[in-house]
């Protein structure tokens, strides 16, 4: 907050100043400033589009300023005004009227738990159907997988940013990475089972976790928190698994133990305690290839909007700079992504719009509706960005009736979306685009080597800690995570009839095949070391990654006669089929690309 008032401070004063010399002087003030602000953001493109950072934030107040020019004491004027507004934020937000909610790293367990409980659901609900087809498989292997993964990982960047109760709330986090494990043991045996799951003794075992994860949701849920009751239910639960055999009663066995270590150290938590000034102010700026570049085609982008705005004379031209700005990413899938959010949430938003101004008489009418709306705005800008939109356009546009009505405004509004929208598409298409394809083999040589590297390390494991296994499979797991997010972006870039990215889905499968039959020999207990087998293992993931990484073919080794050949040995070879059959593809595109 205090680095985007001070930015924003900066910006705003030197646009509105450099517009009031007219639109030459304000056209490559923008771009310069822009350009500046764009410079100073960070970009981690794995998950999407990230949440509006001080930059961006900073650029819509360049924007602002170029569309309000003024002469040297009123752009200071402007500067000052935007300065105590940022203050004013600051001081409300931390001080006045803070918001030290205890239940924060409860509110994070919740979710991580919901997502565990609904991952175990799915596999009770397979087990209930039989002949089930392969796309429900998949579903269990992707959706709720990659759901719960994000969600512990999300959990633990949130959890290091809590003064109070950290300690417990990582306990719980790491108690839910080690119950994740566990289902996917779970389902990779129900998988790769015959049948069903024993009545007697199996579904019961599956039934009793679930009843855990929900009293953990239900326990951490609710202010006060009663240890003894989930206590006696997880010593239940670790009981009976214990009585049992077979690789589900291990796998329960094992959510069990880790969750009784959280159980122990369960206790009421305590208020976040005062904000405090921690760090620096300033980011640390890194000023790698895609943040310049990334920011040079927004300004050339916002600068072409300006200039089309000033010479057609479009009414509330800075809309579209403004549209232009926060569509605008740098993976053309993201930016596919939000072109379509903010046309659907600006459409719904317009109609919403047009029917208050409609019928609100006056401003004092105006003014008690706007509140609400920004109340709205911020409320869901973590949400949904569609949803974002949909409140933000009628809250913008009468905010703008408000200061300064005109008519048209609807028109306005539309004009500008399409145009800043366009211009953000074209830009990405046409400048410098960064082709997901170029950085996809680096996401796919290291889920690669991180997949590998868990089921060797499980492979050694005799009498290591747990904690060195749960940080293996926790990488092989965000790894494989990049890959299928990066291959459904490329899906919305235009390219979901691609044969290689079907070979690719295929990829995204094996990798999980091979984290969850290394699961698997985890919990049931790994054999005795075979220094063949973790040599192959370790050659075919070297040679894998070079297949992926080099244009020329990669000979792999051949493969051993191994005495194991269970469900890792024959997911490591389907593995090694599905990589070698997307990069023959692959290549093979490419020289028809070539010869035509």
């Amino acid at each position: 907050m205090s680095w985007f008032a001070l930015l924003g401070c900066v910006v705003i004063t030197l646009a509105s100043y450099g517009a009031h010399w007219g639109p030459f002087v304000g056209g490559a003030t923008l771009f310069l400033l822009v350009l500046a602000c764009g410079m100073t953001r960070s970009y981690k493109a794995a998950f999407g589009p990230t949440p509006a950072q001080g930059g961006l934030i900073a650029a819509v107040a360049v924007v602002i300023g170029i569309s309000s020019p003024r002469g040297l004491i009123g752009s200071l004027e402007l500067g000052g005004f935007f300065l105590i507004g940022a203050i004013w934020a600051i001081v409300l937000a931390l001080y006045i009227w803070p918001i030290r909610s205890p239940a924060l790293g409860r509110q994070t367990i919740v979710a991580i738990f919901s997502r565990l409980d609904e991952m175990l659901r799915s596999v009770e609900g397979l087990d209930a159907s039989p002949g089930t087809d392969e796309s429900q498989w998949d579903r269990f292997d992707t959706i709720y997988r990659r759901a719960a993964r994000i969600s512990i990982e999300r959990g633990r960047s949130i959890v290091a940013r809590i003064s109070a109760n950290r300690n417990l709330y990582s306990k719980g986090i790491d108690a839910a990475g080690r119950t994740f494990a566990a289902i996917i043991a779970i389902g990779h045996y129900r998988r790769e089972s015959p049948g069903r799951f024993d009545q007697s003794w199996e579904r019961p075992l599956v039934s009793g976790l679930r009843n855990v994860l929900q009293l953990v949701i239900q326990q951490a849920d609710e202010s006060a928190l009663d240890a003894k009751v989930l206590m006696t239910e997880v010593t239940t639960l670790a009981r009976n698994s214990k009585d049992g055999d077979g690789l589900v009663a291990r796998a329960v066995s094992f959510a069990a133990h880790a969750l009784q270590e959280l159980v122990m150290q369960w206790e009421d938590p305590q208020p976040d305690q005062s904000p405090e000034f921690a760090g620096e102010i300033f980011p640390h700026m890194s000023l790698n290839t895609t943040v310049w570049r990334h920011s040079l085609r927004v300004s050339i982008a916002v600068l072409v909007c300006y200039c089309i705005g000033v010479w057609f004379k479009v009414a509330f031209s800075y809309w579209g700079s403004i549209t232009t700005l926060v569509v605008m990413q740098p993976l053309m899938g993201n930016t596919w992504l939000r072109v379509l959010e903010r046309a659907v949430g600006s459409v719904i938003g317009g109609l919403i719009a047009a029917l208050l101004i409609s019928q609100l008489s006056g401003n004092v009418e105006m003014a008690f509706l706007i509140a609400p709306l920004s109340a709205a705005v911020i409320a869901v800008r973590l949400v949904n960005y569609g949803i974002f939109v949909i409140f933000l356009t009628p809250m913008f546009m009468l905010l703008s009736d408000y200061i300064r009505p005109a008519d048209g405004l609807i028109w306005a509004r539309v004009i500008n979306e399409s145009l800043g929208a366009c211009l953000g598409l074209a830009a990405s298409l046409l400048l410098w685009p960064d082709k997901e394809v170029n950085s996809l083999a680096g996401l796919i040589a290291g889920a690669i080597n991180s997949n590998m590297e868990f089921a060797c390390a499980v492979l050694r494991h005799q009498n290591e800690p747990n904690e060195d296994l749960d940080q293996f499979q926790r990488e092989a797991g965000v790894t494989s995570t990049h890959v299928e997010i990066a291959r459904e972006r490329l899906s919305l870039a235009g390219r979901q009839r691609s044969a290689d990215l079907e070979l690719l889905g295929e990829v995204t499968v094996a990798l999980r095949s091979v984290c969850g039959a290394a699961a698997v020999l985890e919990i049931s207990g790994p054999p005795e070391i075979n220094e063949k087998r973790l040599e192959y293992y370790e050659s075919i993931s070297a040679n894998l990654q070079s297949q992926i990484s080099s244009s020329t073919n990669v000979a792999l080794p051949p493969m051993p006669v191994l005495e194991s050949n269970d469900d890792l040995d024959r997911a490591a070879q389907t593995l090694v089929a599905a990589v070698h059959s997307y990069v023959t593809d692959t290549r093979n595109r490419m020289k028809r690309a070539e010869d035509y």
